[in-house]
Formats: structure tokens, C-alpha cells, sequence
């Protein structure tokens, strides 16, 4: 498996959300045509979180294809590569503006589900963690929220120990995954994000 595009993997990540629910993030909306359906918010003035990430930290991304959801991923560091042929509908994936070779990444995808398994989050989170196995990556740690229906896993190459990921998984009545690989030296760094990026869960605001 090519290591750089673990991402496309259908395992996703999904990280622990704070009980304290963000209040007030209020933004401006920089509008870049993707498509006639996707577009990108930016400019956030504020955004409260447990860990209080800089405002300019992170951005909202909407998508509006097949499913919706708007989530905050850096968007001022990363860039949408539009040369990945492997995307699909409802798929983004970025890499970084500074270095595009580097292992850092972002993937985000929505997914249909059939009506029987909507909020099956147990289900998802088990196939997962199976897959993840079964490809052979190591899992450092992972947690499941059935109250707020999405779970987390975070892991590491075996064959890469400096490269690290964290796949973070809403299962309501849609799937969203979010995969993001990054060297280990940045590993606190993604953790506070990640914090945020829950707090914020898929809270459209349009």
C-alpha cells in the first residue's frame, strides 16, 4: 500500500469531541469556485475551543456534493490537489502549499449509508479498526462516542514510525471521515487541532 494515500482507505478518522460546545464562531465567507456545488469558507474571526487554536488556524471547508458537511481543516497550510485521479464524489484531498511531496495530508469524504445503518456507529468503528488491521498499521489509540455518534483512531505506519495518522468518523446519516497524516513531530500540533475540529463537528453555517 502506497503510504502517501493511505488516505483514500474508506477507514476514516475521528477524534474525541469536547463536552464544551463552541458558541459564537462568527465568519466572513471567501467563496472559491470548486464546482457549482463545493466551496470554501475562510477567514474565521474566532473560534473557542478547549485548547484555543488561533483563529487563523483553522478554516471551514464546505462540501455540497452527494453529502453535505462543512468542516475546519487549515486550509492558510494545505492546498486541494486536483491531480489525484483516484478522487471521487463527495472526496477532497489536500497537501501541503509548502511542500506538496511531503507525507502530510488531508483527506475528507462523505458517504451514503443505508437507512438500517444510520448511527450504527459501533458497526462502522469495528469495521474500521478490522481494516486498519488488516492492512498492517499499528494502532496507538482508539475511542468510540455512541452518544455523539463518531469514533477515533490513531496510528502509525509500522515500516515509517516518524509518519503518524488520525482518522476521525461521523456516523449519522451520512459517513464522514476525515484521514490526516503527519510526521510525528507534529503530533501535538494535530492533536489540539483535532480537539477543534470536533468542538466545530459538521456545524454548517451558511
Amino acid at each position: 500500500m502506497n503510504v502517501k494515500n493511505i488516505a483514500i482507505l474508506p477507514f476514516l478518522v475521528l477524534i474525541s469531541c469536547s463536552n464544551k460546545k463552541q458558541n459564537n464562531i462568527e465568519h466572513s465567507i471567501d467563496s472559491i469556485k470548486i464546482d457549482s456545488t463545493v466551496k470554501i469558507k475562510s477567514q474565521i474571526d474566532s473560534i473557542k475551543s478547549v485548547n484555543q487554536v488561533s483563529a487563523d488556524s483553522l478554516q471551514v471547508f464546505t462540501n455540497g456534493e452527494l453529502v453535505s458537511y462543512c468542516v475546519l481543516l487549515p486550509l492558510n497550510e494545505f492546498k486541494e490537489n486536483y491531480n489525484d485521479e483516484y478522487v471521487v464524489k463527495a472526496q477532497h484531498k489536500f497537501i501541503l502549499k509548502s511542500n506538496p511531496s511531503a507525507f502530510d495530508y488531508i483527506d475528507v469524504q462523505g458517504f451514503f449509508i443505508d437507512k438500517e445503518n444510520n448511527f450504527n456507529v459501533n458497526l462502522f468503528y469495528k469495521r474500521d479498526i478490522a481494516d486498519i488491521e488488516e492492512e498492517g498499521l499499528g494502532i496507538d489509540t482508539s475511542y468510540i462516542n455512541k452518544e455523539k455518534n463518531f469514533y477515533v483512531i490513531k496510528g502509525y505506519l509500522p515500516n515509517f514510525m516518524d509518519k503518524k495518522f488520525i482518522q476521525i468518523t461521523w456516523v449519522n446519516e451520512d459517513k464522514v471521515n476525515i484521514t490526516i497524516g503527519y510526521p510525528k513531530n507534529k503530533e501535538a500540533l494535530w492533536n489540539n487541532r483535532v480537539e477543534t475540529i470536533l468542538a466545530y463537528g459538521m456545524n454548517c453555517k451558511n
